[in-house]
């Protein structure tokens, strides 16, 4: 059992969600498209398309998908086990402060959704990685033999690059 999901992880999980709902504003609201025009002024794509050329700003993709261009390099190249999951690419229209806000809304939204189906594909078992290269020994072994403790300490303090 020690290497285990505990029981109550799941329902642990959605109870932080139901906690993060009441904490971030929700933003879907039938009239998102029809709110006054009134904020910084739109970005268009245009301009922040030219900002992304050359690898510049991957980090700001939600800014360049405020504007309305739906790209997201986990749909565009999937990595890791983003091939496998269902998600949306939230967008928006104008690229202004109010889209940028919505945007990143619902990739809180779309995440939990992620989240969810990840731990959907978590097989029964054991969660650790069978390589004693990057695991920490057994507690017992490490305190009866000097190489387990060795390892232990080396993981801890100097990390996986030893």
């Amino acid at each position: 059992m020690e290497n285990q999901v505990p029981p109550a992880w799941r329902k642990a999980i959605e109870l932080r969600f139901e906690d993060l709902r009441g904490s971030v504003a929700e933003p879907h609201s039938p009239t998102h498209h029809d709110r006054p025009a009134a904020t910084d002024g739109p970005v268009g794509a245009d301009h922040l398309v030219k900002t992304f050329v050359g690898g510049h700003r991957v980090d700001e993709q939600p800014d360049l998908r405020s504007t309305g261009a739906p790209r997201d390099l986990r749909k565009d190249t999937p990595y890791l086990s983003y091939g496998e999951l269902e998600f949306e690419i939230p967008v928006g229209i104008k690229g202004d402060n109010y889209d940028r806000y919505y945007v990143r809304m619902r990739e809180i939204d779309e995440s939990k959704h992620m989240i969810r189906q990840l731990i959907d594909l978590l097989q029964p078992g054991p969660v650790s990685v069978d390589d004693r290269r990057c695991t920490l020994p057994d507690k017992q072994a490490v305190y009866t033999e000097i190489e387990a403790l060795i390892h232990r300490d080396s993981l801890t303090i100097l990390g996986l690059n030893t």
